[in-house]
């Protein structure tokens, strides 16, 4: 009997540990199953509207009209559906391989977020009514206390929703009471404990809801690995081949970084690094993680070494200006280059 493909959503208050659960889970599905397991996230940085929405939300735009965003994100949502959730799960039907398509967040976070007593539930889900239904909704009750000791712990900005967790969890309690009775399925996860627990929970429901997705051994917490002596070689071989100068590697720096020259017509040289990363991380929090390291500031381009640099690339984002003691500069130029590559 072949898997049925599944279409996975982890929904809950900020600072539940969506995002690193989620990212767990898919791991843990990936060292199982091997192929066909995904991650995905809404808002949806490299869909429709991601770049508006990502900067609602970091504050960077301050005036909206709440029902422009929640337009924003259903056709953000209707656009990552047809353009990566949909086509991936489809690949079932064509060579019968059975997929798994993780997302953190989706139309529960748009009931809660954008709805208002002039703007409700139906409404919001009006503006969704053409998402595609999740086989599993996930949702993970944490105590406001631990949503806000997890937040603390990023040391980054708050963002636009994550104050007032009390009035958040009634509304979320109230939204999926309404998608439930709609037919929605959607199951509760003590998310408060160690983030193995969490995963554990999220495995038994799915094999649960399909007997042939099981994972016999939970394989979680092992060590990040390091850039290996043969990628070395050959992502500096890669780069000199290019032009680029490839200078020692950057000590006390979250990613295995190196430095990069460049040189230019008329004796102008680039500054810049290449940065290697085992998995391929979200867009969005590469992006909040790129610009805390020392180098940023400095850099006027990066070259991100990634498996699946193509979930990565996208044509819709702007340079955005960035705010450093000195004044304000434009943020490095970034590309991604698919560590795959590098072999050929």
């Amino acid at each position: 009997m072949a898997k049925k493909s599944l279409f996975i959503v982890i929904e809950g208050l900020d600072g539940s540990g969506k995002t690193t659960a989620s990212k767990l889970l898919t791991q843990t599905l990936q060292s199982a199953f091997s192929k066909g397991i995904k991650n995905s996230f809404e808002p949806h940085d490299a869909s429709v509207g991601g770049l508006f929405i990502r900067q609602v939300l970091t504050k960077k735009i301050t005036t909206f009209d709440p029902r422009v965003l929640a337009l924003a994100f259903a056709s953000n949502r209707l656009d990552h559906g047809a353009r990566v959730i949909k086509p991936w799960l489809a690949k079932n039907e064509v060579d019968e391989n059975p997929q798994i398509l993780i997302c953190d967040r989706y139309y529960l976070s748009s009931l809660v977020y954008q709805s208002s007593p002039n703007f409700g539930f139906e409404e919001v889900m009006r503006l969704n009514e053409k998402a595609l239904q999740p086989d599993i909704i996930f949702f993970f009750n944490v105590s406001n206390e631990v949503c806000y000791a997890r937040m603390a712990q990023r040391n980054l900005p708050q963002e636009l929703f994550e104050t007032k967790l009390s009035e958040t969890r009634k509304k979320y309690l109230n939204a999926i009471d309404f998608l439930e009775k709609k037919g929605d399925n959607i199951i509760e996860i003590d998310a408060s404990g160690a983030v193995v627990s969490v995963v554990q929970q999220m495995l038994d429901a799915i094999h649960e809801y399909e007997s042939e997705w099981k994972v016999d051994t939970l394989k979680i917490g092992a060590e990040e690995r390091k850039i290996s002596p043969r990628n070395e070689v050959l992502l500096t071989n890669f780069l000199e081949e290019k032009g680029y100068q490839v200078g020692k590697q950057l000590p006390a720096m979250p990613f295995d970084t190196y430095e990069l020259g460049y040189d230019l017509p008329l004796g102008l040289s680039q500054r810049g690094c290449a940065i290697w990363l085992n998995e391929a991380p979200r867009y969005d929090i590469l992006m909040e993680m790129l610009p805390t390291t020392a180098f940023y500031a400095i850099s006027d381009f990066m070259i991100v070494f990634t498996p699946n640099a193509e979930e990565l690339r996208n044509d819709y984002f702007e340079r955005e200006k960035a705010i450093f003691e000195t004044g304000t500069k434009l943020s490095p130029s970034i590309q991604f280059v698919d560590q795959a590559l590098l072999s050929d």
